[in-house]
């Protein structure tokens, strides 16, 4: 059975085990575990969430399984996460009744294409997701990097860089929404959004100032108990406004953070580059560890087997 049209509740528990658990399949190391007020703050109580995007596998009264399936810049996007423990054939099962509810959702919307976020290369979700789907192109979004050793500290002569805070997230939401529009994975954020995620963690933050124009970038980051026990730490967002990048700016902001971060007493620093900019992060210290992979398909390549779709509530 399916469920759409979820906005918190009695599966809250079963989720956050889910998204916990698909975050462990590879790299348990590089992930912070989930709490429910965590999922019902940041996700269901959060502007950019619609119920119509989000469906439950739910099997003997259980949730085994997620799905997202939403639009973004006219293409579809779709992320699938099961439950390891079950059968292989009831894995198969579980993928294959969410990838059909995508289908019909992206149809819905009217896009023929949809690029399928498979988690790490090799790994189940990818495993399972090319054992279902027909005709598909692998594409590699993102990279998970880990740091070799911190680098060395410079700050171009034009800027001043200080440790940010709540008081600065105007300045830090509008570089963000300039720096990442162009990306097709692009949602754009907004204060009270920010406001939420910035107030849950404990979160790092170094903004750099133009003399003229404010906060023209930033980078944060924080110390977490990762899911396997180790205490690691990520720096989740490095961002520069178009126009001051190219200008040492971004390794100004990533070399104060990371030598920031070491000096927690970390076991591991790691990151999650973009395509393309490995070779920016390389040059600072980080190698590449895993890669993160996506099958790019036709929405009719997915299964459309008849399913059981029940509104919550």
């Amino acid at each position: 059975m399916i469920v759409t049209g979820y906005r918190g509740g009695v599966f809250d528990e079963d989720i956050v085990r889910l998204a916990n658990t698909c975050s462990s399949f590879d790299e348990a190391w590089a992930h912070r575990p989930l709490t429910v007020d965590d999922i019902r703050s940041l996700w269901f109580e959060s502007t950019w969430y619609n119920p119509r995007d989000f469906a439950l596998s739910v099997v003997d009264g259980k949730v085994r399984g997620y799905g997202w399936a939403w639009i973004s810049k006219d293409i579809g996007r779709a992320f699938i996460c099961i439950d390891p423990a079950l059968t292989s054939s009831l894995q198969y099962t579980v993928v294959e009744d969410l990838l059909s509810w995508a289908r019909l959702r992206l149809e819905e919307e009217k896009v023929s294409v949809v690029r399928l976020r498979a988690l790490f290369e090799h790994g189940l979700v990818h495993r399972l997701l090319k054992s279902i789907v027909g005709n598909y192109v692998e594409d590699y979004p993102a990279t998970l990097m880990v740091l070799e050793k911190p680098p060395r500290q410079t700050i171009p002569g034009e800027y001043r860089v200080r440790e940010g805070g709540l008081s600065d997230l105007e300045g830090i939401v509008r570089v963000y929404n300039e720096a990442f529009s162009r990306y097709e994975w692009f949602i754009e954020w907004n204060i009270e959004d920010a406001r939420k995620w910035y107030s849950r963690r404990k979160v790092i933050v170094f903004v750099a100032e133009h003399v003229e124009e404010g906060i023209v970038g930033y980078v944060d980051g924080e110390v977490m108990k990762s899911i396997d026990g180790s205490v690691n730490a990520v720096i989740a967002t490095l961002a520069v406004k178009p126009k001051h990048q190219g200008k040492g700016l971004g390794k100004a902001l990533l070399s104060l953070i990371a030598n920031k971060l070491w000096s927690m007493g970390v076991d591991r620093i790691f990151l999650e580059s973009v395509e393309g900019l490995e070779p920016f992060y390389g040059k600072l210290g980080f190698r590449v560890w895993r890669r993160y992979v996506s099958l790019i398909t036709h929405v009719g390549s997915l299964p459309q087997k008849v399913i059981t779709v029940v509104e919550y509530g």
